[in-house]
């Protein structure tokens, strides 16, 4: 699971630093081609969130028992 998060945040980052790079320069993509790409970058979010949903819960519920029993 670690691995899967380290390879969506550098495709992430790397998207982010490619539209910083473009927005600089006048030429090049239009607003709407920015639109699709953070669009896709949204679903594909929500689809790794959906599949993984049944893990991050469990990861919270250890979590709150592992910190209830201690205090």
């Amino acid at each position: 699971m670690g691995s899967f998060i380290g390879s969506f945040q550098q495709l992430l980052a790397t998207a982010i630093l490619g539209l910083r790079r473009h927005l600089g320069r006048e030429e090049g993509q239009t607003f709407v081609e920015y639109a699709l790409i953070l669009g896709v970058l949204a679903i594909g979010a929500v689809g790794a969130l959906t599949v993984l949903s049944g893990r991050i819960a469990d990861m919270y519920s250890t979590v709150s028992h592992s910190v209830g029993s201690v205090l």
